[in-house]
């Protein structure tokens, strides 16, 4: 005799052909990378043959090792950043910093291509305003440009602009 506690089970119900919901892109970057310590090791190694071989001024030197202190901060702290577009949202982090926009507020994403050939990803929301998403956050942009036309959000590529 079937249990009176079961739940009634009919049949199957048959997919209404309802669109899925597009693929979430998950984005995460650590500030520590073995890129980072080999360029960072590279040219502390020509600083080092500098003083020794050539015999550069130690004030020459030092001067040329400062641009190493944000690469050693970031190999000591080792900064996380993020970006996540999902769940009617957009959000990104940087270190202890985060931020995010629904979807629906967003306009179009703006891609600047920079002379460096880097981007500078800004989205532009329906009421004019824009936010720029932070450089350590951002993903590979064909990913994020993927992610958000698959949410409705077109994208404008603007090539080599100086600002």
């Amino acid at each position: 005799m079937p249990d009176p506690c079961a739940p009634v089970l009919g049949p199957p119900q048959q997919a209404k052909n309802l669109p899925l919901p597009p693929p979430a892109l998950h984005f995460r970057r650590q500030g520590r990378s073995f890129g980072l310590a080999l360029a960072l090791a590279g040219w502390l190694a020509l600083l080092g043959i500098g003083g020794v071989a050539a015999q550069v001024s130690p004030w020459i030197l030092s001067g040329l090792a400062l641009p190493c202190l944000p690469g050693l901060w970031d190999l000591w702290r080792n900064p996380s950043s993020g970006l996540t577009v999902g769940a009617g949202k957009i959000r990104w982090h940087v270190a202890q910093k985060a931020a995010g926009v629904a979807l629906s507020e967003v306009a179009l994403l703006r891609l600047d291509r920079r002379w460096d050939l880097s981007y500078h990803a800004t989205l532009v929301l329906h009421s004019g305003a824009k936010l720029r998403l932070p450089q350590p956050a951002l993903p590979p942009v064909q990913a994020l440009k993927t992610s958000l036309a698959a949410h409705g959000i077109a994208c404008q590529r603007h090539l080599f602009s100086s600002l």
